[in-house]
């Protein structure tokens, strides 16, 4: 991590997310991530980087139309779905952005503040160790 922040200290936000969507799968040890920036007085998620094809760029939603980035903002807490396709939050429906099962999405905050979410899927090695997630919080 601490190459990561070296790499995105005092660059643009469009080279932030570039340097994102190359270092942070090999960081994390997943194929596909997501980070979305959080405007509280507007309550809109707006897509900062991602390694997506299937993500639009420049994507905003309102937290409420994401039942799991907005369960996790509003507990303070990550959400961890081994088995994304029988999870409460997906309800059966097929969704693209999920290649397979594992899904995690992970509040960020500044102090007691939340600035955003990261959501990751598809461990490059079948398995999570949810100890490793403890750093975000």
């Amino acid at each position: 991590m601490i190459h990561l922040q070296k790499s995105i200290n005092l660059l643009s936000s469009d080279e932030t997310s570039k340097i994102m969507a190359e270092k942070l799968p090999s960081i994390l040890s997943v194929k596909y991530f997501s980070f979305f920036l959080f405007d509280k007085y507007r309550r809109k998620l707006r897509l900062l980087s991602h390694n997506h094809l299937e993500l639009q760029e420049g994507l905003t939603l309102y937290q409420s139309e994401s039942p799991i980035m907005k369960n996790d903002m509003t507990s303070g807490r990550y959400i961890f779905e081994q088995d994304f396709a029988s999870s409460r939050y997906i309800r059966g429906c097929k969704n693209p952005l999920f290649k397979h099962t594992l899904f995690v999405s992970i509040p960020l905050m500044i102090e007691n503040e939340i600035i955003g979410v990261l959501n990751i899927n598809d461990n490059e090695k079948g398995f999570f160790n949810l100890g490793g997630l403890d750093f975000f919080l």
